[in-house]
């Protein structure tokens, strides 16, 4: 799934059963790379990219959601949520297992924007 550019399964336990979500949008398409420009001026991973791009799809992200996406493990993920938060791209809410991420630019490409 990652050579083709899609977003990897998320996996859902239910105890009894589980389900897999497999979601068939790429996440690194020609629009998500335009909007991704808009943070050239800030030095970004390419694992801090691909969050970006998935929070523009999804509207939240926590560090279970980064480590999927980036197979990680969860000190990493964690410093590198807090890189996005220390750089202004992210809101945190919450604290410890509970936090989540939200971005605090529009999900727009820039020039889409109304004024």
């Amino acid at each position: 799934m990652r050579e083709a550019n899609l977003e990897p399964p998320a996996f859902d336990d239910r105890r009894a059963s589980f389900r897999v979500t497999f979601r068939n949008h790429t996440l690194m398409n020609p629009d998500a790379v335009s909007w991704l420009n808009q943070f050239a001026a800030i030095p970004l991973t390419d694992r801090q990219r691909l969050a970006l791009v998935y929070l523009r799809q999804h509207q939240q992200i926590n560090n279970s959601d980064y480590r999927r996406l980036n197979r990680v493990d969860s000190t990493l993920a964690g410093q590198e949520l807090r890189g996005l938060v220390d750089a202004d791209v992210l809101d945190q809410e919450g604290v410890g297992r509970w936090t989540r991420y939200r971005l605090k630019v529009s999900p727009e490409l820039p020039e889409q924007r109304e004024p």
